[in-house]
């Protein structure tokens, strides 16, 4: 089916298409932890786990998109806190999807590493915010020993069995606090031989470490770390990921452009992550309330068809053509009101990504 919509006077076709790729999926918002950083610090969300027969719904609608390949698990919560994770992550991979989980480690034993290993999982990445010990527990609330010892059960049960997946990685969130450590991070990643360390900056989501993002530097500053840390990476064997530290004009939406979708554990169908929730996030100093935005439930709807509305279509082909004006860059940055929420812009868009730091890729996504 065509739909026309009037588009500054034009008129832009947009076509239904099964042309969704990957997926986010939510099985809850619960977490045994409660770190600094993190925006339920502040969030208005009520908690929740997925149900057996939204996530069954969903296996059942995903059947209409022959070209999805990439499954990734995780959200704001923690997986494998979900009492139905192995069963569903067997589910999953029986359908031939490659996986991919995002984890803090703290529940990964011997015998969940060989369930996954055993079900070549495609990449396990665990968050690893310090090499020190006092940081690390003061940032995640637990002993760096956990997630070490996570990272060594996975490893070695794939040496055992002769296997590649999955890949083991690396997720650290660069702030002040440990953001002296960050080449010694890159040397113990290479040391435990983890295929690769996922460098991003933090977004406050509370006014309590509003000052801890290292960004933005001065151009040439940045350049100047990008190429340090570029150089760590290829000292220690470690391919590294690094974010942006200074805005730039180019932005990159790796949720509309890879055409993936979140889908919340209620079943709502959310655009990325950054509005899977509602939250309070520090741009750049200054307050921004986070709105969640779905586009349909598909325990109401089918994901096929929430996937092809028209609004969602738009919303897509607006973020990949930046038909979304920049807060960033702007001159009235921090006097605007329509910049300290996610609702509107001053160029009508309703949800707003004018100021997403994922866009700009500061924070970066698994």
């Amino acid at each position: 089916m065509e739909f026309v919509v009037d588009f500054r006077g034009e008129k832009l076709i947009l076509t239904d298409k099964p042309d969704l790729k990957k997926i986010y999926i939510e099985f809850n918002n619960t977490c045994n932890l409660s770190c600094k950083m993190c925006y339920r610090q502040t969030w208005k969300d009520d908690l929740g786990n997925m149900s057996d027969e939204t996530f069954d719904k969903l296996m059942e609608d995903l059947k209409a998109f022959p070209h999805l390949k990439t499954v990734v698990v995780g959200g704001i919560g923690e997986p494998t806190f979900h009492w139905r994770f192995k069963e569903w992550i067997q589910r999953l991979a029986e359908r031939g999807y490659y996986i991919k989980i995002t984890t803090n480690g703290t529940m990964i034993t011997d015998e969940l590493a060989k369930f996954l290993v055993d079900l070549h999982i495609g990449e396990v990445i665990i968050s690893v915010d310090s090499p020190n010990e006092d940081i690390f527990a003061d940032i995640r609330g637990i002993s760096l020993s956990t997630v070490f010892d996570a990272t060594r059960s996975l490893l070695e049960y794939r040496r055992e069995k002769s296997r590649a997946f999955p890949r083991v990685l690396w997720e650290m969130v660069i702030m002040k606090e440990n953001f002296a450590l960050v080449e010694e991070e890159i040397k113990k990643a290479g040391e435990f031989g983890v295929s690769g360390l996922i460098l991003s900056n933090v977004i406050p989501f509370a006014e309590s470490v509003k000052d801890e993002p290292i960004y933005p530097l001065l151009p040439d500053d940045a350049r100047k770390l990008k190429d340090k840390i570029y150089l760590w990476g290829a000292k220690y064997g470690v391919k590294v990921e690094i974010p942006e530290f200074t805005v730039k004009s180019e932005r990159y939406c790796p949720f509309a452009l890879d055409k993936a979708t979140v889908i919340g554990w209620d079943g709502e169908v959310l655009p990325c992550y950054r509005l899977a929730h509602s939250y309070t996030e520090w741009i750049f100093g200054e307050p921004v309330e986070v709105q969640r935005y779905s586009f349909g439930n598909i325990m109401n709807e089918s994901l096929y068809d929430i996937w092809n509305k028209p609004e969602y279509r738009l919303f897509r082909f607006k973020v990949n053509t930046y038909q979304v004006p920049d807060c960033a860059t702007c001159d009235l940055k921090g006097r605007c009101e329509l910049m300290q929420t996610t609702w509107s812009d001053c160029w009508g868009n309703t949800p707003s990504c004018s100021s997403c730091l994922w866009y700009h890729r500061f924070s970066l996504c698994p």
